[in-house]
């Protein structure tokens, strides 16, 4: 009979260490996994001045070098007077800037966020400021695309930024098939925002955005917000049928 005395341990042995080296390899896999996350590789802001008064105009005409690259510490002086801007101009603004900042159109570019602002005391004029993210994804990176929009400073602001790996789900906004943030403006101030203003003698600001990360709500969100910064009263708007919901 073969005595099992010798090799019995030393297979145990054996069987507890490959048991501990294999502990140790899921543990390292495991690990990796849970660092694998999008990381921003590259991001640049720039800073560009405008004629807020005629750069619409300019636009339309074909014209080019609307837009004088500034550094941050040597903001352009405000206009004078500025006059209404429609939500599409903020589009074409946006829209020649990024082909300037990114040497290509915004053809092979998805919409992803929103964001116009709108003074309580002059509505009527359309909005004031306007944020406009869009984004692609390009070889395993995800390239964004943040511009800003002020007239009243007579400046806007475009940021690129690539983040690496692309592993997130951006939704997609598609602008032509929404109601416009002046729409759902005008339906926010019939719910009570109108009574809002009178309240506050129209000394506030008005947000009205639409983007994937609102509070985990894909509509329009108008908000309110007082001169402290105090956010006076929200609505969430559904940007197809224009309901208000809770």
């Amino acid at each position: 009979m073969i005595s099992t005395k010798n090799w019995l341990p030393e297979l145990e042995s054996n069987r507890f260490l490959s048991a501990i080296v294999l502990a140790a390899i899921l543990m390292v896999v495991s690990a990796c996994s849970f660092r694998v996350n999008e990381g921003i590789v590259f991001q640049k802001t720039e800073y560009y001045a405008i004629e807020a008064e005629t750069v619409l105009g300019d636009l339309l005409l074909g014209l080019t070098g609307v837009f004088e690259l500034v550094p941050p510490t040597e903001f352009p002086d405000p206009p004078q007077s500025v006059m209404a801007w429609t939500e599409e101009g903020y589009f074409q603004v946006t829209s020649a800037l990024h082909s300037l900042v990114w040497g290509e159109s915004l053809d092979n570019w998805t919409l992803h966020k929103i964001q116009f602002e709108f003074d309580c005391a002059d509505i009527p004029d359309g909005p004031k400021f306007s944020e406009l993210t869009y984004f692609k994804e390009e070889g395993g990176s995800r390239f964004v695309s943040e511009i800003w929009v002020d007239p009243s400073r007579n400046l806007t602001s475009a940021s690129r930024i690539e983040y690496e790996p692309a592993i997130k789900e951006w939704k997609t906004v598609n602008q032509a098939s929404i109601l416009s943030a002046t729409s759902v403006l005008a339906i926010a101030e019939r719910q009570g925002g109108s009574s809002i203003r009178q309240h506050e003698l129209d000394n506030c600001t008005i947000y009205v955005s639409v983007i994937d990360a609102n509070f985990g709500y894909d509509g329009w969100i108008v908000l309110y917000e007082g001169d402290s910064g105090k956010v006076l009263m929200s609505f969430h708007i559904d940007p197809i049928t224009g309901d208000l919901e809770k």
